[in-house]
């Protein structure tokens, strides 16, 4: 009896009628709804910065200040720059939504005379908009 009753019931599931007499079922795009029920997000008040002109030798230190727009707490999982001379540091704890934070890129130590040198640094989070890249760029002169 049980089966006849899960059978039934299983069929007016199945025979519901939609439009046209299809079975009305309702599909959910999940990335759509991710997009639009808030997260965590990036926003930076500056995303390239020229340093000028920078002696061979010299280091460059520059702030990237962001701020989390988003609702959720944002977390910098990797900042990486293109260039080894460069060494970028992220916060290590979560930003909360309203407050800021910064990434700090340093040259430590300025190689070969170079004109228009230009580092790139990829910044993965956990934010809607996914990756950033901020560029440094600047000239490296002889001492």
């Amino acid at each position: 009896m049980k089966y006849i009753t899960l059978l039934v019931s299983a069929s007016f599931l199945f025979f519901a009628c939609g439009e046209e007499g299809e079975a009305s079922v309702e599909k959910v795009d999940l990335a759509n709804i991710v997009a639009t029920t808030g997260g965590p997000e990036i926003v930076f008040e500056e995303e390239a910065f020229d340093f000028g002109q920078v002696k061979t030798g010299d280091s460059v230190v520059h702030q990237y200040v962001f701020k989390n727009t988003g609702d959720q707490p944002l977390i910098i999982a990797q900042a990486n720059a293109s260039c080894g001379c460069t060494i970028p540091n992220k916060p290590k704890d979560p930003i909360l939504p309203g407050e800021k934070g910064a990434i700090t890129a340093k040259i430590a130590k300025a190689g070969h005379a170079q004109n228009n040198k230009e580092v790139t640094i990829t910044v993965d989070s956990n934010a809607k908009s996914g990756k950033k890249t901020l560029k440094l760029t600047g000239d490296i002169v002889e001492k």
